[in-house]
């Protein structure tokens, strides 16, 4: 087992400097032998996510309903989004593509987030995200009441329309 503390840059133990330990290293020493809990989600295809070792690793920290949760909107966006590959990109799970962010997604104490949300995102689909909280760049959302399919799907093809023209 491998425990990382995320606090400060100082060890809650020793109050001297941690050690830099690059993710990739901590992803090696991760064991990826046993089939992804994502597999177990209903509809969903062994090839449909690559099963980054970092971001499994990340999902296994959040409780089980988030976790859920957060594995199901991964999958979805690995079916909508085939050619991105999976990454960790500011502390959180993300997809890229053709080396631009695409979309992210994290867990957090009282709610699941997934960005980044447009302004023109917004204003298309506001009857959809009401009910929904929202930061400028983020739409949140809990276990009890995740985000419809439909307006993952939207959200999803508006990022690769972005991506593909070029645009954020």
């Amino acid at each position: 087992m491998i425990a990382v503390w995320t606090g400060s840059a100082r060890s809650p133990e020793t109050s001297v400097p941690r050690r830099s330990v690059s993710l990739r290293r901590l992803a090696g020493a991760i064991s990826c032998s046993r089939r992804s809990p994502v597999a177990l989600l209903e509809g969903y295809h062994p090839d449909a996510v690559s099963h980054d070792s970092r971001i499994d690793a990340y999902l296994a920290t959040l409780p089980a309903d988030q976790r859920q949760a957060l594995q199901r909107l991964r999958a979805q966006i690995a079916r909508l989004a085939p050619e991105a590959v999976e990454t960790i990109s500011y502390g959180m799970p993300a997809f890229r593509l053709h080396g631009r962010g695409l979309v992210w997604y994290a867990g957090w104490k009282a709610h699941c987030s997934i960005y980044p949300l447009t302004d023109s995102f917004m204003e298309a689909n506001a009857k959809a995200l009401k009910g929904y909280r929202r930061t400028k760049g983020s739409l949140h959302f809990t276990p009890d009441s995740p985000l419809p399919e439909d307006l993952v799907e939207r959200l999803v093809q508006e990022r690769l329309a972005d991506v593909e023209s070029g645009g954020q």
